[in-house]
């Protein structure tokens, strides 16, 4: 089976389930979805009022990983949070709040606080 090679940048097991999808009902169908998807994974534009849960989900999951990989190759706190910080920035949400570094970075890291603090900030756009 073909993975999704037309929508660069999606992870392998996501590339072969939309694969899946296209040969049982046709790529147009779902072509939305992926293009949509696509958008929320670049960092240059914010979500639009369009996206639906799987969407939401998909940027918090991303936003997660992208902490969680500057946390792996960052050394020190400091730089740590200030890249935190700088994701939160371009995410268009509000910095991850604890009484240590560590609560703050253990938010930022956190599928389920990314989704919470991305579905806000949809709602207030909406």
């Amino acid at each position: 089976m073909r993975t999704a090679s037309y929508m660069p940048g999606l992870p392998r097991r996501m590339g072969v389930a939309l694969a899946a999808l296209f040969v049982r009902d046709g790529y147009r169908k779902h072509w939305d979805k992926l293009d949509l998807i696509a958008r929320i994974q670049s960092d240059t534009e914010s979500i639009p009022l369009t996206a639906d849960h799987d969407a939401l989900s998909c940027a918090a999951e991303q936003a997660a990983r992208e902490c969680y990989a500057a946390c792996e190759s960052i050394q020190t706190v400091d730089a740590i949070v200030a890249a935190i910080h700088e994701i939160c920035d371009r995410r268009g949400v509000n910095y991850p709040l604890g009484e240590t570094m560590k609560e703050v970075i253990a938010r930022a890291v956190d599928r389920l606080w990314w989704q919470r603090q991305i579905r806000k900030e949809f709602a207030r756009n909406a």
